[in-house]
């Protein structure tokens, strides 16, 4: 422990009722003394080294004076009790005394004696000054084994004081951090909460947001079912153009086989059916006039009638057969006209296939771009929805967070407060029992200046005395 120099002491500490009550120090005393034990020369000897005071073992057993007051003033420092400060003895009226030393020897005598007296008084051991001028060693034992109990207890208590005080100290300034911390967080929850406010909607807003975006949601899903059924629509309408096209293809490809027959049989026949037609019209002019020489020979050879029958009939199969050539004629042009109706027909239906395809083709990309289209609305709404919650979430999170935070933060205060004010109440009633202290050290301080005029009057009224009786002896010597 730090011992005080002189002059260092404040009023406080100058005595110890100043600091701790005195039924409490009475209390302490007295429990001290019931557990007390008693300590041989060397037991004696090992503490007061221990307590950093210089002695001897020849101090023990022979105490003197000096002995006894470097004990008692080792022991007043640790205690942080300073007698040599100008407040507990008032050098100003001492020094102006015809001898000065014997006065302050025997102020610090009896205030030695008064401090001790007060600390030992509770275990009904008293101390007198002559227990310091005329130390005897059984009742210096008995005294340096009270003042060593006490004196470690008091240290043990004042480090355990010190302790106490450096954490609360420190939780002082916890509590100072924790007081900023709170101030920086309530300032920023108003400043969240504002930001909030200002640009996050409110519920029924979002509510509102969530329920449009749904509506538009299932509209989307319904314009999805009609593409759908378009799409499936116009796949079949595919399908079935397919399906004709494979059959318009066949039949191309059967026609085409006949265009190129009735192609190989214009392109061979022209010059057979040119032979063919002179040797018929050669053949009908000859029977022509096989007729008119029949007819001759009729006129003239009337007589053969079965043979010229015969030539009738043969030559009405001969025309049986030009008239079957002729039809058969009539019915290719027919038939070549048709396959030429049914080849326009296909070309038309090819090219109503290519813009069918064509539409097919713009109908699709419509169709994949609604599809993008809608898949990226989808998108966008899931998003939107993922971080409207998301925001929703965490600004619960960072509300129920800050309002938690609040709460500990307000407990904490609440805490603290109360501990302030249990504190600052001990402190207010210590500061009151200082004060009561303070007006009995007063009166002390009265008797005892009052005790000292009268000795001072006493001791001047003696020195007159004195003097007269000198004077008197003096004069009655001479005559």
């Amino acid at each position: 422990m730090k011992s005080r120099g002189r002059g260092q002491l404040s009023i406080e500490l100058l005595y110890p009722y100043r600091r701790v009550e005195n039924s409490y120090i009475k209390r302490i005393a007295f429990k001290m003394a019931e557990g007390m034990k008693k300590l041989s020369e060397d037991e004696l000897y090992e503490c007061l080294k221990s307590l950093n005071v210089p002695t001897r073992r020849s101090d023990i057993k022979t105490p003197t004076k000096d002995f006894i007051i470097r004990v008692f003033e080792c022991f007043l420092k640790d205690l942080q009790i300073d007698i040599e400060h100008p407040v507990l003895r008032p050098f100003n009226t001492i020094k102006h005394l015809e001898y000065p030393d014997i006065y302050e020897d025997g102020q610090r005598l009896i205030l030695l004696s008064m401090i001790i007296d007060f600390i030992t008084n509770t275990d009904n051991l008293a101390i007198y000054p002559r227990d310091i001028i005329y130390p005897k060693p059984k009742r210096t034992k008995k005294i340096l084994n009270y003042l060593i109990v006490f004196w470690r207890f008091f240290l043990v208590k004042y480090a355990t004081f010190q302790t106490i005080s450096e954490d609360f100290n420190r939780e002082k300034a916890k509590y100072d951090e924790l007081l900023g911390l709170n101030k920086e967080l309530e300032e920023k929850c108003n400043s969240f909460l504002q930001i909030i406010r200002d640009e996050c909607p409110n519920k029924e807003e979002l509510i509102s947001l969530i329920a449009s975006k749904s509506e538009k949601c299932k509209e989307m899903e319904k314009q999805k079912e009609i593409l759908l059924e378009e799409y499936n629509g116009v796949k079949k309408k595919e399908k079935d153009l397919k399906a004709r096209l494979t059959s318009t293809e066949v039949s191309i490809v059967s026609v085409k086989e006949q265009i190129k027959e009735l192609d190989e049989l214009i392109l061979s026949s022209p010059d057979k059916l040119s032979t063919e037609i002179k040797r018929i019209k050669d053949s009908i002019h000859e029977e022509d006039l096989k007729i008119r020489d029949k007819e001759n020979e009729l006129k003239e050879k009337r007589k053969n009638i079965d043979v010229l029958k015969q030539v009738v009939e043969n030559n009405s199969k001969d025309l049986e057969d030009l008239e079957n050539i002729s039809n058969c004629m009539n019915g290719l042009d027919e038939t070549a006209k048709s396959y030429l109706r049914d080849f326009q027909k296909y070309q038309e239906e090819k090219e109503n296939v290519k813009k069918l395809e064509s539409e097919l083709q713009m109908k699709e990309e419509v169709h994949c771009n609604h599809e993008q289209n809608f898949a990226k609305i989808n998108l966008k709404c899931k998003k939107q929805k993922e971080t409207y919650t998301k925001t929703l979430q965490d600004l619960q999170r960072t509300l129920a967070q800050e309002q938690n935070d609040l709460f500990c933060m307000k407990a904490t205060n609440m805490e603290l407060e109360q501990r302030n004010t249990d504190e600052t109440s001990s402190v207010l009633e210590l500061i009151e029992k200082c004060k009561k202290a303070e007006i009995t050290t007063d009166e002390i301080m009265a008797k005892f200046d009052l005790r000292e005029e009268e000795i001072i009057t006493t001791f001047k009224t003696d020195c007159e005395e004195i003097k007269n009786l000198v004077v008197k002896e003096y004069a009655s010597e001479k005559l």
